[in-house]
């Protein structure tokens, strides 16, 4: 539905001619200033099903995409727990490489540890030396469970503007 709006071009892939959507003539910048949004916790559900379940219309997955600016939604959507790891491995190259020390964090203020404090606490580690009660250190995993669980709650719009949202959201894409 959304990218019916941008019309197609010909592309070259591998020698053969196809039909693609042309998303490069019209971008748009949605003001989320201007619109009362409502949060909703994603709980291991797809784009389009949050787009049915609030909407009625799985087709209306794009205004949770564009409202919540995620461009990948394999990367910058919610990841269940074994799409985590999985995506962990494949950056990090190994469960080894994920689980090594990212940083320390000072619990008390909150704080990333950085510098010659930083180089005592892992001196400390190498050496089997116990770390200060209120330093922690944080691996490469825990580092993507923080951010991805930041991704659990998105904004969408509520379900008696979606059809104002989206009239003039195509208005806008096609120039009026």
């Amino acid at each position: 539905m959304f990218f019916k709006i941008h019309g197609q071009i010909q592309y070259d892939i591998i020698g053969n001619e196809m039909p693609l959507t042309d998303i490069t003539k019209t971008s748009i910048i949605i003001d989320t200033s201007k619109i009362v949004l409502q949060s909703v916790d994603v709980s291991s559900r797809t784009p389009e099903q949050i787009a049915d379940d609030l909407y009625g219309n799985p087709q209306y997955f794009w205004t949770i995409l564009l409202i919540n600016n995620i461009i990948d939604p394999f990367i910058d959507w919610h990841m269940m727990e074994d799409q985590l790891y999985e995506y962990c491995i494949r950056i990090y190259g190994s469960e080894e490489n994920m689980l090594k020390i990212k940083y320390f964090e000072d619990t008390i203020s909150d704080e990333i540890i950085t510098g010659d404090e930083s180089t005592r606490y892992f001196e400390m580690m190498e050496n089997d030396e116990p770390l200060p009660e209120h330093i922690m250190y944080v691996t490469f995993y825990d580092y993507e469970k923080i951010i991805n669980e930041k991704k659990k709650i998105i904004n969408v719009i509520p379900p008696s503007s979606i059809t104002r949202f989206v009239e003039d959201t195509k208005a806008i894409l096609r120039g009026k």
